[in-house]
């Protein structure tokens, strides 16, 4: 299955980042269940802006069937499409419009989202995967905007861009301390920040963003990482090697 970015019809920076959160929760959620195979976040999105063909761009993921959406938004005020397509038939499968909804309904309209294209694809669901699919990383809006902020600055690749996410992830852990994704968010972004400054003594690696990783697996355990699994490889270089190879 492939999430396409979902498109900005309002063309603001605000709605955009609502548009990338609201495509990576969705993301986020369906990749939890054990019977749908979810094509990861980093490569949908070099997708975006470029969903012209949308089943093209899903044969070119591999993907058996695509999910594809909009976001438009005035003021307050949310107009949310989706709709979910049988690649190889170019059928559909299932379709939603979302009318005059309050921004702060995002996070509902997210896991109905996700309940009904697990319900199309005859999904059998655990007791457990119903109670991810309708588990809220958080229930604040403004730290929810800071950590998609966060993440579409991180995916930039810059230094500049990293410590920008930072400062996001931080606001959005002030607004919630309890966002495990941000905690997340954070720690990767501060060991990308820190990758070319640190400071080895004996072979023991240190740094500040170990120290953050640490931290959150201490507080969230390691399940909280799943959420940005491409992110992975910061997580184990900075927190499961060092303490394997050096205690």
């Amino acid at each position: 299955l492939a999430v396409l970015p979902f498109t900005n019809q309002t063309r603001t920076p605000e709605s955009d980042d609502l548009a990338d959160g609201l495509t990576e929760s969705i993301i986020n959620n369906l990749a939890q269940l054990s019977e749908v195979t979810v094509i990861a976040r980093a490569s949908v999105f070099r997708f975006k802006n470029k969903t012209d063909d949308p089943l093209g761009a899903a044969k070119k993921l591999g993907a058996r069937a695509v999910v594809v959406g909009s976001v438009l938004q005035r003021g307050d005020t949310l107009t949310i499409s989706a709709e979910l397509v049988d690649v190889a038939q170019n059928k559909q499968l299932w379709g939603q419009r979302y009318h005059d909804r309050r921004v702060g309904d995002i996070f509902a309209i997210q896991e109905e989202i996700a309940r009904e294209i697990s319900t199309r694809l005859h999904v059998k669901l655990t007791d457990a995967e119903r109670r991810q699919l309708a588990r809220r990383p958080t229930e604040n809006l403004k730290a929810f905007q800071y950590y998609t902020q966060g993440r579409t600055a991180i995916q930039q690749r810059t230094r500049e861009n990293t410590l920008t996410a930072i400062s996001h992830y931080e606001r959005a852990l002030a607004e919630d301390p309890n966002y495990a994704l941000a905690y997340a968010g954070l720690a990767d972004a501060m060991a990308k920040a820190s990758f070319n400054r640190l400071v080895r003594v004996i072979g023991f690696v240190v740094s500040p963003g170990r120290k953050r990783c640490a931290e959150a697996v201490n507080r969230f355990g390691f399940d909280f990482y799943t959420g940005i699994a491409e992110d992975t490889r910061h997580f184990f270089y900075y927190v499961v090697e060092p303490e394997i190879f050096f205690g």
